[in-house]
């Protein structure tokens, strides 16, 4: 009965333990990002293909939370759903005030034409009706990978206890059965 149950709670931790990549908290598997590519243009190659590829995924999850705040909306009582309008000018203030006021590779203008380009997306999927919200993945946060350690200490803490419960009648039983050696008493010699 103890051994089933200790391999369901072993299942079921290493059932949370799932592997993660780079876009969900675990920077060992970064491939392709190198900020010391002074060898060849290779490496920059590289280096800008990564880029790509993270600033892809990060439109694509900037949308689908717009579409999905939007769907949220007209499920939860707002016929209209978001006002677009006024969700622009918020995100452009929002990432306005991120800029930095010492100069910055990126301005409001720039800012200004993407927020401007990603609405006009978000409201194409808009309509209605209650339609398909595209899927996004949040990052994980540090803490993250910290609850599955907490959670295999529980079932250690666990399993440890279930052991010293199961072994000590047994020590006990053995103790009974083979009673340990006595010294022998000492006598002193005049």
């Amino acid at each position: 009965m103890l051994a089933r149950i200790s391999i369901i709670l072993l299942v079921v931790c290493l059932n949370s333990a799932t592997a993660q990549l780079w876009h969900t908290g675990d920077n060992a598997t970064v491939k392709d990002c190198n900020a010391n590519c002074d060898k060849d243009e290779g490496c920059w190659q590289k280096t800008i293909q990564f880029y790509e590829k993270t600033l892809m995924a990060q439109l694509r999850g900037y949308v689908s939370v717009q579409v999905s705040i939007d769907q949220w909306m007209r499920r939860h009582g707002d016929k209209k759903g978001q006002d677009y309008a006024a969700a622009l000018v918020e995100a452009q203030n929002s990432m306005n005030g991120r800029l930095n006021p010492a100069g910055d590779v990126v301005d409001s203008s720039t800012i200004s034409v993407v927020i401007k380009s990603l609405f006009d997306k978000i409201s194409g999927y808009s309509d209605d009706k209650k339609s398909f919200i595209p899927h996004f993945q949040c990052p994980l946060p540090c803490g993250y990978r910290h609850d599955m350690y907490r959670n295999l200490f529980f079932a250690s803490l666990f399993l440890n206890i279930c052991l010293a419960v199961s072994l000590v009648p047994l020590i006990y039983k053995l103790g009974k059965q083979r009673p340990l050696p006595r010294k022998a008493a000492l006598v002193a010699k005049d």
